[in-house]
């Protein structure tokens, strides 16, 4: 294919030159003052008129410019698509055209352009020539080629979410994590954890609508198909629709996974016990007093197990105190499989633990008696240690409430009634009464006045 533009009329006359002259004599200081590169271009190409602006842009003075071609100063990468766009103009199938081309600057530079073409016909309708309008693009350009090799190596994920809440642009690092081909076009909430999915959707959904404020800073899960898990991100959003180029609302997201590990990690220490993992007393107390409130609200009973392992101070003097955590974790075990999926069982410290037990139905003294006897049996059964069979057993007070005694009375109660079993002979389990309490109370008042005589 030829890379000249056909400039032969229908008629076969050619356009004559002079002419065009005449013709554009009418443009005076517009043309010459015009801040955009004006060119008045012949049909096969030649430069018959150009700007100041024009002539800065591409360092040529109008002198030189009137005896070239604009193939001539065109990249030659660009030349094929300039002339196939310019026929069709000449040929009527589209009446102008717009396109991003390079430029030769004199000193042999690159100059980026929006070049703008319309035809001039004579009244007949012979074509005449060409006007380009030609805007310097290339700081544009240069900015935006810096920006994507910046973002090309970011780490953190960066995304367009267009006006549909569809994602209209991502990062390749977005693009890495996600492990997806066909990232854009896909809705915002296709990635998203189940749990986060609807809160972020709708907040998204308000802010594209203009009906509430862009979200600030938000932390969410998503699922990586190319890590085949979920990542946490997070992630800062701003207001960009009225933007013509992005057009959406700007996300830009940091993988905040290990992050999101550690924090856990610290609450999980916070509340659970090193040795064995249950929950702690802080936890316990938590636990016991949203079980207590449900029970209040439902109208049903809740039962507090507090027990501890007998004579467990001589498996540590006997066989050591790295034998007795074994034993420990061993009971913490044989509670734990023996226990429902609503009941909790916590350590509050040394060899004392305690059963939170829900949903105990029409008889709940039933339910109590019948766990607390397998929890019984099941810690009376020998246990190996270091080679030797060591026999154990367990002395357990149970507390039933109807949920009006909060977590740290439940727990006393409990307590008294676990005190009351050793007394009538461990390896049982007892249901507090007030009695118990009553003879706990004597026997502090009976120590504190022991001790306040004692003192001088």
């Amino acid at each position: 294919m030829s890379r000249n533009v056909d400039h032969t009329p229908a008629d076969g006359h050619a356009a004559s030159p002079s002419g065009d002259e005449d013709a554009i004599s009418a443009f005076g200081d517009a043309f010459d003052l015009s801040p955009i590169g004006l060119a008045v271009v012949a049909l096969d190409g030649s430069l018959v008129r150009v700007n100041p602006t024009l002539c800065g842009l591409i360092g040529y003075p109008a002198s030189d410019l009137a005896a070239r071609m604009f193939q001539e100063l065109t990249h030659p990468d660009d030349l094929d698509g300039d002339v196939a766009l310019a026929r069709e103009v000449l040929a009527g199938t589209r009446p102008t055209y717009s396109v991003d081309k390079r430029y030769r600057h004199r000193d042999g530079s690159i100059v980026h352009v929006r070049q703008s073409v319309s035809l001039v016909r004579w009244p007949d309708g012979r074509a005449r020539h060409f006007i380009a309008q030609i805007e310097d693009r290339t700081d544009a350009v240069t900015a935006q080629r810096m920006l994507e090799a910046v973002v090309e190596q970011m780490s953190d994920q960066v995304y367009v979410i267009g006006r549909d809440g569809r994602f209209s642009w991502a990062s390749p690092s977005a693009v890495a994590l996600f492990g997806v081909d066909d990232f854009a076009g896909a809705p915002v909430g296709r990635f998203m954890h189940p749990d986060d999915r609807e809160v972020i959707v709708s907040e998204m959904a308000a802010a594209l609508a203009g009906t509430a404020p862009v979200p600030d800073r938000r932390t969410f899960r998503v699922w990586s198909q190319a890590l085949e898990e979920w990542r946490w991100l997070e992630a800062t959003v701003s207001d960009r629709l009225a933007d013509p180029l992005l057009g959406g609302l700007l996300v830009c997201s940091r993988d905040v996974t290990q992050r999101e590990a550690d924090a856990a990690a610290l609450r999980h220490q916070a509340l659970h016990d090193d040795l064995t993992g249950l929950p702690n007393r802080v936890l316990l107390v938590d636990r016991i007093d949203g079980a207590a409130r449900r029970a209040a609200r439902s109208g049903t009973e809740i039962a507090v197990l507090f027990f501890d392992v007998d004579h467990f101070k001589q498996v540590n003097d006997t066989l050591g105190h790295a034998a007795g955590d074994r034993l420990l974790i061993e009971v913490a075990e044989r509670v734990r499989s023996r226990l429902r999926a609503e009941d909790t069982l916590g350590r509050l410290g040394g060899d004392e633990f305690v059963v939170v037990l829900e949903g105990l139905g029409d008889h709940p003294e039933a339910a109590v008696s019948a766990i607390c006897d397998e929890l019984v049996d099941a810690l009376a059964e020998p246990m190996d240690l270091d080679g030797r069979r060591v026999r154990m057993s367990s002395s357990v007070g149970v507390v039933i409430s109807d949920g009006t005694d909060d977590a740290e009375e439940l727990l006393r109660a409990a307590d008294v009634a676990m005190y009351a079993t050793k007394a009538s002979g461990r390896g049982r389990w007892l249901l507090h009464t007030e009695a118990m309490s009553a003879a706990a109370r004597a026997r502090f008042d009976g120590a504190e006045d022991e001790l306040a005589d004692a003192v001088p």
